[in-house]
């Protein structure tokens, strides 16, 4: 009787683990986790595969936007001004795209809309600076291919 109580408790707790583990495919973490992993990363090559990976698993995440913002910057870094300027204008437009959505339920308007009006702000100034660096490189390279003249 003792046996059979405990394969009781046993087993329901087994299934529902095994039912859980089968709603997530292999190998995903959960959106904040797949988050904190991309902005751990300093390698801007793998930062981009993650980035990818989140774009891909997360395509209405709230947190694409800064995604693509730091993807930007760590692109700058390795002085691949075309791609960043790619993914500074992505963070524009998903802020736009967030502007369409109704305030979530843990959020009031006000917050939502402070947060809104935050990260829009933010996403602008990157696409700014991202444009400016890149207008910086040109200049560097039109200086070199004139032989240092102006």
């Amino acid at each position: 009787m003792q046996l059979m109580l405990a394969l009781l408790l046993v087993i329901p707790s087994s299934l529902f683990q095994q039912a859980a583990a089968a709603g997530k495919p292999q190998g995903m973490t959960t959106e904040p986790a797949a988050f904190a992993q991309f902005q751990a990363e300093k390698n801007p090559e793998a930062k981009k595969k993650l980035a990818l990976g989140f774009e891909k698993n997360y395509p209405k995440s709230r947190r694409l936007p800064d995604v693509y913002i730091e993807l930007s910057k760590a692109l700058v870094a390795g002085n691949d001004y075309a791609t960043a300027k790619q993914y500074a204008e992505k963070a524009v437009s998903a802020v736009t795209a967030l502007k369409a959505q109704p305030t979530p339920p843990e959020n009031t308007d006000k917050t939502w809309h402070e947060w809104l009006s935050t990260i829009d702000a933010s996403a602008k100034s990157n696409l700014s600076w991202v444009n400016q660096m890149a207008a910086w490189q040109q200049q560097q390279l039109r200086g070199l291919l004139n032989g240092g003249k102006r």
